[in-house]
């Protein structure tokens, strides 16, 4: 699989020939305006695809945005206007 997503001219024109270097601005758009598309792998980065794709995906993309719904809910979600954090 590796070999095969490395001779992707596609993949190629996005990530670069330097895959085993510590890039991760490769997966921002000049300019910082958002993510750079990946054509091959937009749709299945986080649950993988094929044989390997994960179980947990139907349930995840269905109780997901409704875990971040009740958070919004419960939660008043602002502007930070204390002092500055540490960790």
């Amino acid at each position: 699989m590796q070999e095969s997503c490395r001779r992707s001219s596609e993949l190629r024109d996005v990530i670069g020939d330097d895959w085993d270097a510590w890039r991760p601005r490769r997966w921002i758009v000049e300019g910082g305006a958002g993510l750079r598309s990946c054509p091959p792998f937009d749709d299945s980065m986080a649950f993988g695809h094929g044989a390997r794709l994960c179980p947990g995906k139907l349930m995840s993309n269905t109780v997901g945005p409704l875990v971040l719904a009740e958070i919004l809910r419960r939660f008043a979600i602002g502007e930070w206007r204390g002092g500055p954090m540490h960790r």
